[in-house]
């Protein structure tokens, strides 16, 4: 028994031994590894302000450069400006004056043209408002519009030409493009009150979202 005890805290010891070196070791490493990667962060942080320096040095180079571009192009500009104000100055009077005719022409011009659009305008309104369309106030008489509200709608819409026909269509055709907004008051008239749109159900009443 003391013999095997002797042989138990022997081998003990020599594993303690050999942990505190391995402890020891470890350490040491950890500690070589931690100053080596010190030094190798100071030595990238120094690279770092090196290129960011430079890096710094060629913007400003840069910056110099296209001051230097944009004062030489203001100075050329002013330059031309100048020439061209001396040039003016000096000018054929009789060239002026053509200058000056032709810009009057082109004036009237467009204002003949305005002119001519709207005489086109006021004759295509008081078409509007002759008795050709008489024909179609028969659409509102007879169709039980006898209150106020469908009253106001027959006023506020006035009646387009019967020279502008509303073509029928099939339901999986596509409608065409109105022509003007007088075109679609017609449609309207023609195709949707007969249908009753706008109006409250089962009433004879247009719906208040409905102007």
């Amino acid at each position: 028994k003391k013999k095997e005890a002797e042989i138990t805290q022997k081998f003990r010891d020599a594993m303690a031994k050999a942990k505190a070196r391995i402890v020891a070791e470890k350490w040491k490493i950890e500690t070589e590894d931690r100053k080596a990667a010190k030094l190798m962060e100071e030595k990238i942080q120094e690279e770092l302000k090196k290129r960011e320096e430079e890096e710094r040095q060629r913007g400003e180079e840069q910056i110099r450069q296209q001051e230097g571009r944009r004062a030489q192009e203001l100075y050329l500009s002013l330059k031309q400006a100048q020439q061209c104000s001396q040039h003016n100055e000096n000018e054929d009077p009789e060239w002026v004056e053509q200058l000056r005719r032709s810009k009057a022409a082109d004036e009237e011009r467009s204002h003949k043209a305005r002119r001519a659009r709207d005489e086109y305008r006021r004759q295509s309104l008081r078409a509007i408002q002759k008795g050709k369309v008489a024909g179609l106030s028969n659409l509102f008489q007879g169709a039980g519009l006898n209150n106020e509200p469908e009253a106001k709608l027959a006023i506020s819409c006035p009646v387009p030409p019967l020279t502008v026909k509303v073509p029928t269509r099939k339901a999986w055709e596509r409608p065409l493009r109105p022509f003007s907004r007088e075109v679609i008051i017609q449609w309207f008239k023609v195709e949707q009150l007969p249908r009753r749109a706008g109006f409250e159900r089962n009433t004879n009443t247009i719906a208040p979202w409905f102007h």
